[in-house]
């Protein structure tokens, strides 16, 4: 099925363009003339999900959980707060969590590895009182 793409878009741009054939369900047929043009490179994105679930597998849910919040940025603190657990509980989870999925992992000061220095704006204010 031919489909137009704008004169505005340059060869390159062109290229990294993924086009997919989306398959509509109706009842029991299927409509095969939608298409999506996507920078998502699926195949990629495939391939890194099942690398992630390949390697948390090993993992309890909770451990999971811990993981995932790491991942996005959360601190200790808050991973403790949002799953009601104590700090010291969370600590002690990720790390097993982390030695389940690198046997060679070695925890690391740093307090958000995943983003690098992550600032915690304390109130500035505090100190005019």
């Amino acid at each position: 099925t031919p489909f137009k793409i704008s004169r505005r878009v340059s060869h390159e741009e062109r290229n990294k363009m993924n086009i997919h054939s989306i398959d509509l369900h109706q009842g029991e047929e299927t409509v095969n003339e939608f298409y999506a043009v996507s920078p998502i490179d699926v195949e990629e994105e495939v391939m890194l999900s099942t690398e992630f679930e390949e390697v948390t597998s090993v993992l309890e849910e909770k451990e999971k959980s811990i993981i995932l919040h790491v991942g996005e940025g959360y601190t200790t603190e808050e991973i403790a707060m949002k799953l009601e657990m104590k700090k010291s509980t969370v600590h002690t989870r990720k790390t097993r969590a982390f030695l389940k999925m690198n046997p060679n992992y070695k925890p690391m000061k740093q307090k958000s590895f995943f983003l690098g220095k992550r600032m915690v704006k304390r109130n500035h204010q505090l100190g005019l009182v």
